[in-house]
């Protein structure tokens, strides 16, 4: 109980002086797994095109779209892959990403490496979509909603899907725990888990503050399962779902173990490891 009220102390005095996991360093976690990220797409691909079904991509002679936070392409090659006619600008901050989606650059298809919500900001040209796979909670929602109705014209879509309260359940307990048994290695906490919207009515509450309207909404969830704590804990790496957590401790290699360790411990159902992502996702319509 006294561990926990000095991590607690802690963590509460990093919040008041804004010591968080920053959204460079985030983009240095996805760095690290570019060259694995595909493990996530093979899983959670499918749920991503809920949101860009063919019958909501503005219909225009040459429409244009923006895929933000866009990871290795996955949106961006979907959509090609159903005659799009339109321009494409695909944006991540995070440069290894960007660079697994060159072999798709083309005379309608561009990829910038930029913060997303600065990028929206800085951004002169209207637009007629934006999709934003799994990186809502990386993001202030007000921001992001205020900067995209400055960009999108005035019948302009926003497609986003995201984690939502309940995803990876036990997992943030896991990593208290194991904060607490090593206070001396604790740097800065991540406050990603803190926008994760509550469920489809929250989200669409956040949406509807800044003008757009729901075409569709919905939530589902998926259970990964492996035969072990390590393999578990490896695809939990190797997708990303763990980015930002190495940033919390000043030597990962002494946390590894501990983590592990717990996954074994509290994971285990019916003979295998699971974790769970919830996730809520939404096609909206400004005006």
């Amino acid at each position: 109980m006294i561990n926990r009220f000095k991590l607690y102390l802690k963590l509460g005095k990093s919040f008041l002086k804004n010591k968080v996991v920053t959204g460079e360093e985030y983009g240095e976690e996805y760095n690290n797994i570019a060259q694995t990220y595909n493990y996530w797409c093979e899983i959670m691909g499918k749920h991503v095109d809920k949101i860009i079904k063919s019958e909501y991509i503005i219909q225009k002679e040459s429409p244009i779209i923006i895929d933000l936070a866009c990871g290795t392409g996955y949106i961006t090659r979907k959509i090609l892959s159903n005659d799009f006619k339109g321009y494409i600008e695909g944006v991540d901050i995070s440069r290894k990403m960007i660079e697994k989606c060159w072999d798709i650059e083309g005379d309608n298809v561009k990829f910038i490496c930029k913060d997303a919500i600065k990028y929206l900001y800085e951004r002169k040209e209207k637009a007629h979509a934006i999709y934003c796979g799994w990186a809502l909670p990386y993001l202030d929602h007000r921001e992001f909603l205020k900067s995209a109705d400055k960009v999108l014209y005035n019948d302009g879509i926003i497609g986003v899907i995201a984690n939502c309260k309940g995803t990876l359940e036990g997992i943030e307990k896991i990593y208290l725990e194991v904060m607490e048994e090593n206070i001396d290695e604790v740097i800065k906490p991540m406050d990603a888990r803190l926008r994760l919207p509550r469920g489809t009515g929250e989200l669409e509450r956040w949406f509807r503050k800044y003008n757009f309207y729901p075409l569709e909404i919905g939530e589902g969830e998926e259970i990964v399962r492996y035969d072990t704590p390590e393999e578990l804990y490896d695809w939990l790496c190797k997708t990303g779902v763990l980015a930002g957590t190495n940033k919390i401790f000043k030597d990962m290699d002494k946390i590894h173990g501990a983590v592990v360790e717990k996954l074994r411990q509290k994971k285990y159902n019916r003979g295998k490891y699971i974790v769970n992502h919830k996730f809520v996702y939404g096609i909206f319509k400004k005006g």
